[in-house]
């Protein structure tokens, strides 16, 4: 049973978002699409990710097989979709269209741009991974915050919601998992720097998210705030 337990790590700490998630879901009705959408870029980059970087910094326990990373499509779907509405659900902000819509094609350009930042991060400079995820998101802000200075203080609120957010959730993932951190993740890859036992590394990473990750799909579509 504790094998067990452990085993569905990973599993149970995505399902505890869930009632978050489905509450939004159901009490937003404005901030469906995106959610739905972010998510699952989120969770298709997640297995990506999974596969062939991060295990430098954690490597959670699947309950099928790493080569069939449910889990990390999940953690994306939810997590991933979750990072980029917390904002405007708590702060009731809404978006209508008025603007020029980013082409599809920087969009791809930038994820085309992300890929060889993590393998120049992983492969060439040994840098951990989690640091070329956030230098990724970081890049995103940048050029968002070139083309449309009007986010910019909205991504700033939305990168430290998502911090709070990321910090409340792992700590109710350590009170039901006191050794999750020892267990999966790489420590001797981390500062050793810890918020009431949340790696320092999972906030920088959450304020990123929120930063870069959070307001993309208003830009890229033309929105703006209403009101």
């Amino acid at each position: 049973m504790n094998s067990l337990f452990e085993s569905a790590f990973y599993l149970l700490s995505v399902l505890l978002l869930v009632p978050v998630w489905l509450l939004v879901y159901f009490t937003r009705k404005d901030l469906r699409k995106k959610l739905l959408r972010t998510g699952f870029i989120f969770g298709i980059a997640s297995v990506i990710l999974g596969q062939f970087f991060t295990q430098d910094y954690w490597n959670p326990p699947y309950l099928i097989s790493p080569f069939f990373p449910f889990e990390d499509f999940l953690y994306g779907i939810i997590f991933g979709g979750l990072t980029t509405i917390v904002y405007q659900y708590i702060f009731k902000i809404k978006f209508s269209k008025n603007t020029t819509p980013s082409s599809r094609k920087m969009t791809l350009t930038l994820g085309a741009i992300c890929i060889l930042v993590m393998f120049l991060f992983v492969y060439l400079l040994e840098i951990n991974s989690i640091y070329g995820q956030t230098a990724c998101l970081v890049m995103v802000f940048v050029y968002t915050s070139i083309c449309r200075p009007d986010l910019i203080h909205h991504m700033f609120i939305s990168g430290f919601t998502v911090t709070l957010f990321t910090f409340l959730w792992q700590k109710l993932v350590l009170v039901i998992y006191p050794n999750a951190v020892v267990n999966f993740w790489e420590t001797e890859a981390l500062q050793s720097v810890f918020f009431a036992g949340v790696p320092l590394e999972e906030l920088l990473f959450a304020f990123a998210i929120g930063l870069g990750g959070s307001m993309y799909f208003e830009f890229s579509r033309g929105y703006v705030v209403k009101g």
